[in-house]
């Protein structure tokens, strides 16, 4: 998670575009381990993935 998304109010939201693999495994699954919502993950482009985390 970005250091910056530390410093988000409640429900303020960060979209991040990632790769297939393992960037698409991890970024979801460490936002929910800190508490974070993933609030929708949508294939925008053949291996390229739209992931909206709300805090």
């Amino acid at each position: 998670m970005s250091p910056n998304f530390l410093n988000y109010r409640d429900g303020d939201r960060l979209e991040v575009l990632l790769t297939a693999g393992e960037p698409l495994e991890n970024v979801p699954k460490s936002a929910e381990e800190q508490g974070f919502s993933v609030q929708g993950i949508r294939e925008t482009q053949p291996g390229i993935f739209r992931v909206v985390i709300e805090k």
